[in-house]
C-alpha cells in the first residue's frame, strides 16, 4: 500500500502538508478487530518514522505493541518546514541531528514503552517509560545521558545576558513580577503520581560542568520528594533534597543542601565569569517555609546552617585594609568606609547559625587569615533583605590563616566593622566613636553594644583557657559532616 498527500489547511503547522505512507503486507481483519502494519515507512516534514505495529480489540479496549524507528534528520529543517522559526543559540549546529527508536506496547489502559533510544547532536539518551490509567495516571520514568550540553541550545552569552538584566529591572507598583504570583501549581501537584529517575555522567549548563548527576522524583497524594538530586563537580560533590506538601489548605515547602569540598573559585569563573572569589566550601543547610508566594514563604522560613570555608578570597571587603585604615584616620571621627572593590584573602572561615521567620541568625563566626582574625555575628533578614552584622577583626603579628592561633590566642586591638544596607546593596563601615571607646578600654560585642566597662584592650577582657577550649569545641561541632544523609534527614524531619 502507498498513499501520497498534500494537504493545505491553514490550521496545519506551515499551512501546508506533504506525507507518504508505505505499508508492506497490511491487513486490517473486522470479524477479530485485528490491525496489522508488520512493515510501514511513514514520511513527513523531512522527517521519516519506520517500524511495525499490530492493534486488537479495535471496537472495545483497544490494545497494541509497535516497534518505532526515527531515521537521523534534523530538527531545526523540519521546524522550517512547519513555519517555525528558531531563536539564536550558542552553537549554529545544534538541533541539526536527531534519531530515535522505541518498543510500545499497550494493554489494560497501560502504556510501555521499553527501551527507548534518543540521539541529538552526537548525545544519547536512553530509559524506559511506563504510564497507567491514562485518565488518572501513574508515571514511571527511568532515563539515562551519557553527556548533555544545555549551553549549546541558549542564547548567546551576551543576549542572555541583556536578557538577565531586563529582567532584573524593577517594576512600577501594582504591575506582575512583584513576587505575590503564586509559584505552586497546587492542584496540578495534587494529582500527580511519578516516580522518575534519571541520570546523566556529564552535564553542562550555564557555563558549570558536572559529572555523576542523580535526581529521583516521587510525587503522590500531593507531596514532591526530591531525593537526591546529586552531582560531582570542580574537586566535591553536592546533595540536594526538596519536598513540596501541598495536602493541607497551606503550601509546606523545604530544601536540603550539603557541600563537600566545593572548589568555588572555578565554580564562579565557569558561571558568572568572576574570579575574585575562591576557597575550598562545606555547607550544611536546611529551611523550609509555608505558602505559595516568595513574601509568604520567606516570612515562614526556619531551619540551620553551617559552614566552613578554607584557602579562599571572600570579595566585597578588605578588613585588614579597613582596620589598617581606620588606626590611621581615627582622630578624624564619624566613619570610615570601606571599598567595595577590596577582597579579604582568608586561611579559613567558620560559622553557624538558625533561620527562624525569614531571618538568619549567626554567632560563631570565626575568621583566621594571614596578619588578621575576626568573629562576628548579626542577622540578616530575608524577607526585608536588611543586614544587621559586626565584626570584630583584629590585626595580630602572625603570617598564616589556617592552623594559625585563634583571635582569642593572639594580642591586638580589636577593630568594630559592621555590615549593613541590604544583600543587593551591602555596605562595610566602622564607627570610629565605638572603636575609640575600645581603645579607652571598653569591651564591644560584636553586635555592636558596649559590654562592659574597663577591660584588657589587647584580649577583649582577658578570656581564659577553659573559654577558649570551649571555643575549639564549637569549631569542632562546626565540622560539616561527610556524609550528607544527616541533612537529609534533617529535611524530612520538619514535615
Amino acid at each position: 500500500m502507498v498513499l501520497t498527500a498534500t494537504v493545505m489547511m491553514d490550521s496545519l503547522p506551515g499551512g501546508e502538508l506533504q506525507a507518504d505512507l508505505k505499508a508492506a503486507d497490511a491487513s486490517l481483519n473486522l470479524d477479530k478487530q485485528g490491525l496489522k502494519l508488520p512493515e510501514f515507512i511513514l514520511t513527513a516534514y523531512g522527517a521519516t518514522i519506520s517500524g511495525s505495529a499490530e492493534a486488537g480489540n479495535l471496537f472495545g479496549k483497544v490494545n497494541g505493541t509497535g516497534t518505532l524507528k526515527l531515521a537521523e534528520f534534523s530538527p531545526a529543517a523540519t521546524l522550517k518546514k512547519m513555519g517555525g522559526t528558531l531563536p539564536e543559540m550558542q552553537d549554529p549546529a545544534a538541533l541539526t541531528s536527531a534519531s530515535g527508536e522505541l518498543e510500545l506496547t499497550y494493554r489494560d489502559d497501560s502504556l510501555n514503552v521499553e527501551p527507548f533510544v534518543l540521539k541529538l547532536d552526537g548525545q544519547n539518551l536512553a530509559g524506559k517509560l511506563t504510564v497507567d490509567n491514562l485518565e488518572n495516571p501513574a508515571i514511571l520514568c527511568r532515563a539515562e545521558l551519557d553527556s548533555f550540553d544545555l549551553d549549546r541550545y541558549l542564547p548567546p552569552r551576551d543576549k542572555a545576558k541583556e536578557a538577565e538584566k531586563e529582567a532584573e529591572t524593577p517594576k512600577p507598583e501594582g504591575e506582575a513580577g512583584q513576587g505575590d504570583d503564586e509559584l505552586i501549581p497546587v492542584e496540578t501537584v495534587r494529582e500527580l503520581n511519578l516516580d522518575a529517575m534519571a541520570s546523566a555522567d556529564y552535564l553542562k549548563l550555564k557555563g558549570i560542568q558536572l559529572a555523576d548527576v542523580k535526581i529521583h522524583v516521587q510525587a503522590k497524594d500531593g507531596r514532591v520528594v526530591v531525593k537526591p538530586f546529586s552531582f560531582k563537580g570542580y574537586e566535591g560533590a553536592i546533595t540536594t533534597a526538596a519536598i513540596v506538601d501541598v495536602a493541607g489548605d497551606t503550601p509546606h515547602s523545604g530544601v536540603a543542601v550539603h557541600v563537600n569540598g566545593l572548589n568555588a573559585g572555578p565554580l564562579a569563573k565557569d558561571f558568572a565569569g568572576r574570579d575574585d572569589i575562591a576557597g575550598n566550601v562545606d555547607l550544611h543547610l536546611v529551611a523550609d517555609g509555608l505558602g505559595n508566594t516568595v513574601p509568604a514563604i520567606l516570612e515562614t522560613l526556619g531551619g540551620t546552617f553551617k559552614v566552613d570555608l578554607q584557602d579562599g578570597v571572600f570579595p566585597g571587603v578588605d578588613l585588614a585594609g579597613l582596620a589598617q585604615k581606620t588606626k590611621s584616620e581615627k582622630d578624624k571621627g564619624g566613619t570610615i568606609e570601606a571599598d567595595s572593590k577590596g577582597k579579604t584573602k582568608f586561611g579559613s572561615i567558620t560559622g553557624s547559625g538558625v533561620i527562624d521567620k525569614g531571618v538568619v541568625t549567626n554567632k560563631d563566626l570565626s575568621l583566621m587569615a594571614p596578619n588578621l582574625r575576626a568573629i562576628g555575628d548579626g542577622t540578616v533578614n530575608l524577607a526585608s533583605q536588611k543586614l544587621n552584622y559586626t565584626v570584630l577583626a583584629k590585626l595580630v603579628a602572625s603570617s598564616k590563616g589556617q592552623g594559625g592561633l585563634s583571635y582569642n590566642e593572639l594580642t591586638g586591638i580589636a577593630i568594630p566593622v559592621h555590615l549593613g544596607g541590604t544583600l543587593s546593596d551591602p555596605s562595610w563601615y566602622v564607627d570610629v566613636t565605638q572603636y575609640v571607646k575600645m581603645l579607652g578600654g571598653a569591651v564591644v560585642g560584636t553586635v555592636g553594644d558596649v559590654l562592659s566597662g574597663v577591660g584588657n584592650i589587647l584580649t577583649l577582657g582577658g578570656v581564659g583557657k577553659q573559654q577558649e577550649e570551649q571555643r575549639k569545641e564549637r569549631r569542632k561541632a562546626l565540622r560539616v559532616d561527610d556524609d550528607p544523609e544527616p541533612t537529609i534527614r534533617e529535611l524530612e524531619a520538619r514535615f
